[in-house]
């Protein structure tokens, strides 16, 4: 069975202190100091920003183009309407959505407008939340899990017959010493680690 080595204990013990001198020693006055000095670039920014939209929009009608964004925009803006929206509730028995912990403030917006009462189903997990620089939070999930488990409507897969065991043990090891809910989102040890089965079957082939 896995032991942690001294070596990773050291690693986990280092990563645990630079965390906490991190976020128990953050100035908010120097921060506002930072952000008052760097008032003028950040204007800039935003000015460029602007500019390249208007271009951006104006290139997009020339050509009879919509991107991404405009998807979800103009989505949102029928959806606003509420008479179509109540034609678009009733063709929906349930909603199902994958991959819940990438959803950002817009995408959430839609489904809670199209869904039906109580008809959603959604899978996520915030450990696996990689799209934050697409603006996906995952504490529209973590918000979600907490209101389904208070109604007792949520279930947990905390079984996993993927993976080795001495790589489970090597996951909850590591995570349950380093993620919290005020790191992370999530209280590891308490409801994410992985439960480790009895029997795990290798493959020892695989059909040509």
């Amino acid at each position: 069975f896995y032991e942690p080595t001294l070596e990773l204990r050291k690693e986990i013990n280092a990563f645990k202190k630079f965390r906490d001198e991190i976020l128990g020693s953050y100035d908010y006055r120097e921060a506002k100091r930072v952000l008052n000095g760097s008032a003028a670039q950040i204007a800039e920014i935003i000015r460029l920003v602007k500019e390249f939209d208007i271009e951006y929009s104006k290139l997009k009608r020339e050509n009879n183009l919509l991107d991404f964004a405009d998807l979800e925009r103009f989505a949102l803006k029928v959806l606003s309407d509420p008479e179509r929206r109540e034609e678009i509730v009733k063709e929906h028995d349930f909603v199902f959505v994958d991959e819940y912990q990438d959803t950002n403030y817009v995408q959430e917006n839609i489904i809670s407008k199209i869904t039906p009462q109580n008809s959603l189903f959604a899978v996520g997990d915030s450990k696996q939340c990689i799209y934050r620089f697409r603006l996906a939070e995952p504490n529209i999930f973590l918000e979600k899990l907490k209101l389904f488990e208070k109604e007792q409507k949520a279930i947990s897969f905390n079984d996993n017959f993927r993976s080795d065991p001495e790589i489970l043990k090597f996951v909850n090891e590591v995570f349950g010493e380093i993620m919290s809910e005020s790191f992370g989102g999530v209280n590891y040890g308490e409801v994410a680690a992985f439960n480790i089965p009895n029997e795990y079957h290798k493959v020892s082939s695989y059909p040509s």
